[in-house]
């Protein structure tokens, strides 16, 4: 990408972290159901995620998931967005064909972030 999405991401966070709010960026990958390049973020006052389109640079759907969403990750597909919400403990999974939330998952008590991507290998014996 361009120095010029550097500096729009900068710019963002900068004023997200004058507002006090913590607004993490996501860029989804093409898939099937897509024909562009889409961000992904967290409006945690709102309770929502904005679709940013990135070649117009405007918001063009606004999905309502849990309370208080703080995470944002994207499958490396595209196909799926998962969003932590801190306040009431569950992720949100968005499909990106439809930008609709298609399953929440409860998870433990406030969770914000995950790693995404292959899993490490385990040391030590499963868990049962």
């Amino acid at each position: 990408m361009g120095s010029w999405w550097v500096l729009v991401r900068a710019w963002v966070a900068g004023l997200a972290v004058l507002a006090g709010l913590a607004v993490p960026l996501a860029v989804a990958t093409h898939a099937a159901a897509q024909d562009g390049t889409f961000a992904y973020v967290a409006n945690e006052a709102a309770d929502s995620v904005s679709v940013i389109d990135t070649v117009t640079n405007t918001v063009i759907d606004t999905i309502t998931v849990g309370t208080g969403p703080v995470g944002v990750a994207v499958t490396p597909d595209g196909s799926r967005v998962y969003v932590a919400n801190f306040f009431d403990d569950t992720v949100s999974v968005i499909d990106t064909a439809t930008n609709t939330v298609i399953d929440t998952v409860t998870v433990g008590v406030a969770r914000s972030g995950w790693r995404s991507g292959p899993s490490p290998p385990r040391t030590g014996p499963r868990p049962s």
